[in-house]
């Protein structure tokens, strides 16, 4: 018998989440000790409404001995931060606190900015969600690809994207259909994110929510996955 998505204990103090400035990529890493018969300890990125959450867990496979092994697991998700949705704190599941223990985000180089009032519980600025990100693979520089996004925001939201305009030079924008479709062209070879943002405006309740999809484009580069992660 075997089963997969079993939580990991691992106390907070085993938890750390790093915002890699230069590179735009969160670290997320857990480390300690776990029963011996759980293989294939991982991290996993879950989404929800608001902020970030991860959860810890591992596969389980026979009966396996009482005995403990160490494990130091990481997961690199590339993402813009600071942005309105993610606040000062990720979610941190693991079989330790199956509700999650509020991780604290450290940066390297500075710290990020406060412009606008923080949710008391996960310091988010607006409620909204952030998928993870998609890659997008391009041969080479002068080399033109699209990326799309349903324009369903509504009569009171809006689509908006960013990109590095040192690595991306947008040739069109337009609709196709119902959709928002960027035509890109690449400048140089790397690796770089691309972000789109809709904003949504409840007319019941005049809230605003906000979704961020990235795109992890790979200019000529091949063998890194989107999401990288580390097992044990």
């Amino acid at each position: 018998m075997s089963a997969i998505n079993v939580p990991v204990p691992c106390p907070r103090e085993g938890l750390a989440a790093l915002y890699d400035t230069r590179y735009r990529t969160l670290i997320v890493s857990a480390k300690g000790k776990a029963p011996n018969w759980m293989i294939g300890i991982r991290i996993q990125q879950e989404t929800i409404m608001g902020g970030l959450k991860f959860a810890l867990l591992s596969s389980a496979g026979g009966l396996g001995t009482p005995d403990e092994k160490a494990f130091d697991v990481k997961h690199k998700l590339p993402i813009t931060l600071p942005n309105r949705v993610v606040g000062k704190d990720i979610i941190f599941v693991t079989a330790t606190n199956p509700h999650g223990f509020l991780i604290p985000i450290e940066y390297t180089g500075y710290n990020p900015p406060v412009d606008a009032p923080a949710d008391e519980s996960t310091g988010a600025a607006t409620p909204g969600s952030v998928l993870p990100p998609i890659p997008i693979f391009v041969s080479g520089e002068g080399k033109q690809f699209g990326i799309k996004a349903a324009a369903d925001a509504g009569p009171m939201g809006g689509v908006n994207i960013a990109f590095d305009d040192t690595v991306l030079k947008l040739v069109n924008a337009g609709m196709q259909g119902s959709d928002v479709v960027w035509t890109f062209e690449t400048l140089k070879l790397g690796r770089t994110l691309v972000d789109v943002t809709t904003e949504y405006l409840s007319l019941q309740s005049l809230k605003q929510f906000v979704k961020i999809q990235g795109y992890l484009v790979d200019v000529g580069l091949t063998g890194e996955p989107a999401a990288e992660e580390t097992k044990a």
